[in-house]
């Protein structure tokens, strides 16, 4: 009897080998993923030591370093000024390696500063952002920094040479944007890891889409998207910014009597005796990358339990803290209600705020780098509170009963009530200058007014 042995037919072998590739290729994809995950991680990751090392040298020197263009890992100046407004973060001069500041594929991370630091005459302005980077000519020792609390960006001013993202939303990034286009702006420096492509980059940034060559040239816009690997909208630039907000922030959180000495120009100090600002939070628990849009990006637990919160971008739904010793920061504006109930509070907002604040009661501190304008109010609850506001004041402040301080930079043009308790009101004006302005009739409730020449008087 014959035996025969039945194996596969050609055709179905083409089959098994055909579904073979398929899965294979599927693998080979997901790795292939997976890896591209992994260094978006990692070019993340070098981004924000670059940041924290950047503040830290802030920290330490009083100003920011200029970019190294030579690629020696030191900053490069000439005559004082920055010698291009763009090129590497100086490693050298920060403590970190060459790598640190390459992104996961070993492609040199941009480090772009203000635009006018190429330029002494607006290095030596504290009325520009470019004083964050002055070196020469400056005031800046243990005890001063060559700018101040009113160098832009501020409420109003987001400051010359500075820089805008564009948000994934915009159609387009050009100037003139509206705001609701924009991830961030006045940003006196930008941090860009180019990834994949940073290597085919040319001069003319040529080959590219739209938004990565926004990034890749040298204006002040960059442009922010999703991770997209199609070839007409291909996108894989990571960027990171540094606002003047925090600029001073890192200095404030050591040292908060560093802004006590203002300077008009960087030749020229004059005391200021006003009483220092609160001190900002530190260290949240917590962050929101973006905007706050509602309780999907973080939901306040009820009771007496202490919230630290950092949110990087604008309050865009009503936040409540609920009762407890709450820190808050906002690093954008204030658009709507923010409650922080009983308890010790420390709320920082470097922006403008534009809708109520209730602090409750307990020892709270209130910080508004920007505006309080005309539909927004503030109510600081019991017990003795301190309350600072670099810009003007449009609309209603209540600081409640308790011995309260009040610190105003800019001018008052709404009603400030004291409450009971001995209330005090530092001005950023001579007696003069406050007499003249008329403002006095806006007091209501204060026991004493000091002048920031260190004079003071009763009401």
């Amino acid at each position: 009897m014959s035996k025969f042995q039945k194996g596969f037919s050609l055709v179905e072998l083409a089959v098994v080998l055909a579904i073979i590739g398929i899965l294979s290729m599927g693998a080979l994809l997901t790795l292939s993923g997976q890896r591209d995950a992994v260094k978006v991680t990692d070019s993340k990751n070098r981004l924000l030591q670059i940041k924290k090392s950047l503040l830290s040298f802030e920290l330490v020197n009083r100003y920011l370093p200029c970019p190294d263009i030579n690629g020696d890992g030191d900053e490069d100046r000439t005559n004082g000024a920055c010698s291009r407004s763009y090129g590497a973060a100086p490693y050298q001069d920060l403590g970190l390696t060459q790598l640190d500041v390459q992104d996961a594929y070993g492609v040199e991370i941009r480090y772009a500063v203000n635009s006018g630091a190429t330029t002494l005459s607006n290095m030596q302005d504290v009325d520009h952002s470019a004083s964050y980077f002055c070196q020469t000519g400056c005031d800046y020792t243990s005890t001063f920094v060559p700018f101040r609390l009113t160098t832009p960006p501020i409420a109003g001013n987001l400051g010359a040479g500075n820089y805008t993202i564009c948000n994934n939303a915009a159609a387009t990034c050009v100037t003139g944007l509206a705001s609701d286009q924009h991830m961030a702006d006045g940003l006196s420096v930008i941090l860009v890891a180019y990834n994949a492509n940073g290597r085919q980059l040319t001069p003319s940034c040529t080959g590219l889409s739209n938004r990565e060559t926004e990034n890749c040239d040298l204006d002040l816009l960059y442009w922010d998207y999703y991770v997209n690997k199609d070839l007409q909208n291909y996108y894989d630039d990571q960027i990171l910014g540094i606002s003047g907000y925090e600029i001073k922030q890192e200095l404030l959180k050591n040292d908060a009597t560093i802004f006590n000495t203002a300077s008009n120009s960087n030749s020229n100090t004059q005391n200021n005796l006003l009483i220092a600002p609160p001190p900002p939070p530190t260290n949240p628990t917590n962050t929101v990358a973006g905007d706050y849009t509602g309780s999907s990006d973080y939901n306040p637990p009820n009771g007496n339990f202490d919230d630290s919160l950092k949110i990087d971008g604008n309050l865009d739904a009503a936040l409540d803290l609920n009762n407890g010793d709450n820190e808050l920061t906002v690093t954008g504006d204030q658009n709507y209600a923010l409650v922080s109930g009983s308890g010790n509070d420390n709320l920082y907002i470097a922006g403008d705020a534009k809708s109520s604040i209730s602090t409750g009661s307990g020892n709270d501190y209130l910080t508004i780098l920007g505006n309080l304008s005309s539909v927004a109010s503030v109510d600081m609850g019991a017990n003795d509170d301190f309350f600072y506001i670099v810009g003007d004041v449009d609309g209603s402040v209540d600081l409640g009963s308790g011995d309260d301080t009040f610190r105003v930079d800019g001018d008052l043009n709404h009603t400030v009530y004291g409450g009971a308790g001995t209330d005090i009101i530092y001005v950023n004006k001579t007696p003069a200058d406050w007499t003249s302005s008329g403002q006095a009739s806006y007091l209501n409730g204060f026991e004493r007014i000091r002048f920031n020449d260190g004079t003071a008087q009763d009401i």
